[in-house]
């Protein structure tokens, strides 16, 4: 059994994910920033990190009785590949927040 990346929170993931690419290549397009361009990277990476940790408990906690046995739930490599891109962002927007002002 296995769940899509885009069900639930997954998509808005992503969407925070480009909301912060769109600011950054902005940020990089016109050589200047405002404040929004500072504030959203390293926020998004936040939001992100923390839906993905709410998501490893959430899969980790899992369990169903099939047969008289006990199945859980594991992690996949999407889920934490999203977590180490959220990390990564919000280091890295804040790396750029701090540089760009």
């Amino acid at each position: 059994m296995s769940s899509s990346g885009t069900e639930g929170d997954g998509l808005l993931t992503i969407l925070l994910a480009a909301v912060a690419a769109a600011t950054l290549a902005g940020l990089l397009i016109r050589g200047k920033t405002k404040l929004g361009d500072r504030w959203a990277p390293p926020i998004a990476g936040v939001l992100v990190s923390i839906i993905a940790i709410y998501d490893f408990n959430e899969v980790g906690n899992r369990s169903v009785e099939i047969f008289e046995r006990t199945a859980y739930a594991s992690l996949g490599w999407g889920l934490v590949l999203t977590l180490v891109g959220g990390v990564t962002l919000a280091v890295s927007g804040g790396l750029v927040f701090t540089a760009a002002k």
